[in-house]
């Protein structure tokens, strides 16, 4: 996702927090971890509670008002990111089924009859991507001996 990119390009500690959740202060009293009162939190403490704030802030700018309404309940930048992922991925079954689907179009491909090589190189780069985009990563190697293995003499 292109977000995942500009949110590390901002500051990547707002992604930390993306991916992790929200920093939340703390102090141990007596043995026991709770979260610190407002009025002790030192400057680090403050910067490290923004990095949500700015997660949320560029994520709700990214998107568009009608995916703003189905995320903006959630109170976190994490939670907003995960529904976010789940909007545009599905579910993980829905996701495992886009991967096999899409993996199997590029085990299957081949040129098709009267196809110049940019026509197919544009479609073989759009299903690589599309692996990618859902975790699947394909190896160069791989790339190529599909490629080599789908070309006729033509």
């Amino acid at each position: 996702m292109h977000e995942r990119a500009y949110i590390q390009s901002v500051d990547i500690d707002v992604w930390v927090v993306v991916v992790n959740g929200r920093f939340e202060p703390q102090v141990n009293v007596d043995g026991v971890i709770q979260n610190k009162p407002k009025a002790d939190w030192i400057v680090v403490d403050e910067k490290k509670v923004q990095y949500d704030l700015k997660a949320r802030n560029i994520l709700i700018s990214a998107l568009g008002i009608n995916v703003y309404y189905l995320v903006s309940h959630c109170k976190t930048g994490k939670a907003m990111w995960e529904a976010f992922a789940t909007l545009h991925e599905g579910t993980k079954d829905v996701k495992q089924l886009k991967i096999d689907t899409i993996t199997q179009q590029f085990e299957l491909f081949h040129v098709k009859e009267d196809e110049n090589i940019s026509s197919m190189q544009l479609r073989f780069i759009h299903i690589v991507n599309n692996l990618q985009n859902l975790g699947k990563t394909i190896s160069n190697q791989d790339c190529t001996n599909k490629i080599l293995r789908c070309m006729n003499r033509k």
